[in-house]
């Protein structure tokens, strides 16, 4: 009787969301009008206070550089021509040819505009306006044109290094700056605020006792105890943002701009020997998928991954320019470095019972691996079907 009361409950909450649907469905259109005249006023609202900009009193919130108002006017103005751009792309894919290039000549415009007001001659940005926040916006967001981008970039590597390779910046900026560093090839230097151990740092709050994300770097400090009561959170998010740079770029886990839902997805992890090894488990829509490297003593690399059922991923070997497709399966790759890049040297593919597999490298690996030591350029990976 219990099973079947739980059944009924179950058909009975399923009629009541196909239900809750078919009103959506009928009503879709008004309420997406209602949300669009409201932002729409919303927007208006905030240009005539500030001056035709888009602005909020936060900013970049808790920096340790300045967050002046014409600092906080630059970020909003930012994510305006972010946004627009984005509301481009979704009404092409809606079908919504004359709204999507309404929103695209907006978005130029509105940069035109950003740019105008916050760069230099030169294309980079003033010189009074540079933070670690704003020059990571620039990047991110690009705000600024392609032949510049290694100088801003430098830019923003010598402001981190002439703060003892430490970062400076507030909620706004830390949730970008890792990625955008890891993203234009300072891979390292993202590393390297990592595993920084001083103030601000995530290691310096597990110094002090974190276990959660705080709201500041030193909401409590053994020295000095509490920080202020009157804003001091010891559970909030703004930082805990780099955790999704660890699943993108050293885990590798990302998803892919040629498929929905996590049904194909790339798979680009960026190893550093100064963590010895990451494992990372993300559960998407389409499965669970699974990435993992280490190194081990003899100074090569293992990565294991999973790709899951219906599901395929576009793989790049670290250092690699293109990628190899893979299907479901589990896969193990044995790299060598070599200069800045990996040799394939083996790559052992699990069969449908690779859960109950263990793998060991036989006499064949061994004698490849001789070979690849001494071969100067990437070999095909070597494909062994383990059932």
């Amino acid at each position: 009787r219990r099973g079947l009361r739980k059944a009924v409950a179950i058909i009975t909450r399923k009629a009541e969301i196909r239900k809750a649907g078919n009103i959506l469905n009928s009503r879709g259109s008004a309420a997406a009008g209602h949300c669009g005249e409201f932002s729409a006023e919303f927007i208006r609202n905030c240009l005539e206070k500030n001056g035709g900009h888009l602005t909020n009193r936060c900013g970049d919130w808790l920096s340790f550089e300045k967050n002046d108002e014409t600092t906080k006017k630059l970020l909003a103005d930012a994510f305006w021509i972010a946004d627009t751009r984005m509301m481009a792309e979704m009404a092409a894919a809606l079908g919504k040819k004359p709204v999507s290039e309404r929103y695209r000549r907006q978005a130029r415009k509105l940069l035109e505009r950003w740019q105008k007001l916050y760069l230099n001659g030169d294309g980079l940005l003033r010189e009074d306006l540079r933070t670690q926040t704003t020059l990571a916006f620039a990047l991110k967001y690009s705000l600024i044109e392609k032949d510049v981008r290694a100088s801003h970039l430098q830019l923003l590597a010598d402001n981190i290094r002439s703060h003892g390779e430490l970062l400076q910046t507030g909620f706004l900026g830390t949730a970008v700056l890792l990625d955008v560093l890891s993203d234009n090839g300072a891979h390292d230097l993202a590393v390297t605020l990592l595993l920084q151990r001083k103030n601000p740092s995530w290691l310096y709050s597990v110094d002090q006792g974190a276990t959660t994300i705080w709201e500041r770097w030193d909401s409590y400090t053994k020295e000095k105890g509490f920080g202020p009561a009157g804003m001091n959170s010891f559970n909030h998010y703004a930082y805990g943002a780099g955790l999704g740079w660890m699943y993108s770029s050293l885990a590798g886990i990302r998803e892919s701009e040629n498929a929905m839902g996590m049904k194909r997805f790339v798979l680009r992890p960026r190893p550093d020997r100064r963590l010895g090894f990451v494992k990372a488990r993300y559960r998407s829509r389409a499965g669970v998928i699974e990435s993992s490297w280490r190194y081990e003593k003899d100074g090569s690399l293992v990565w294991n991954y999973t790709v899951p059922e219906g599901a395929e991923a576009e793989v790049y070997l670290p250092g690699a320019a293109s990628a190899l497709i893979r299907k479901a399966g589990r896969y193990v790759e044995k790299l060598f470095e070599n200069s800045n890049n990996y040799i394939a040297g083996f790559c052992i593919v699990f069969g449908a019972d690779y859960k109950r597999d263990k793998y060991k490298f036989s006499k064949a690996y061994k004698k490849k691996k001789e070979e690849v030591k001494h071969h100067e350029e990437r070999k095909r990976v070597i494909v062994l079907f383990v059932n």
